[in-house]
């Protein structure tokens, strides 16, 4: 190759050349083979819907814990709760965690109690929620020892 050829190379060019496929650029040149480049993609609306309002998650700080000998109970205290339908509040258990949804109390608002890790582990299936005029009551079956005893709990968190 002579210097007026290499002047009129780019250095892509220069360096497949020079190089063949040890190139770094080998895999990125195109090649000759004969197809037609495939054809841009045609993007459709397959079905448009309207947006949701979703709720927005509140958290609720405001409860009290009391601790018994095979139950702990959680006293979520909010003025007309008992107003509400039963199935704007719903709670879901773990051995370890206890989730409370509260919705319809505020506008657009879910009020959620969530607790992460319990003080202790509990019975999933022998926990469940009672809702009452102002308030509503979570009741956690807790999980008993190898001796039948439960461990008393100090708080409702770890």
């Amino acid at each position: 190759m002579t210097a007026s050829e290499d002047t009129s190379k780019s250095a892509l060019e220069a360096s497949l050349h020079s190089k063949k496929e040890h190139s770094y650029y080998y895999a990125h040149q195109r090649r000759a083979t004969g197809e037609e480049p495939a054809p841009a993609p045609v993007h459709r609306v397959i079905q448009r819907s309207a947006p949701q309002a979703t709720d927005h998650v509140e958290a609720v700080f405001s409860y009290q814990f009391m601790d018994g000998d095979k139950v702990a109970k959680v006293y979520v205290p909010m003025d007309g709760v008992g107003n509400l339908s039963n199935d704007l509040i719903e709670s879901s258990f773990t051995e370890k965690s206890m989730n409370l949804q509260i919705r319809g109390m505020k506008q657009n608002r879910t009020m959620q109690l969530a607790v992460a890790e319990l003080d202790g582990e509990i019975v999933p299936e022998g926990c469940y929620h009672r809702k009452m005029a102002n308030k509503v009551v979570v009741t956690l079956k807790k999980k008993p020892t190898e001796d039948g005893h439960c461990i008393s709990w100090r708080n409702l968190r770890k």
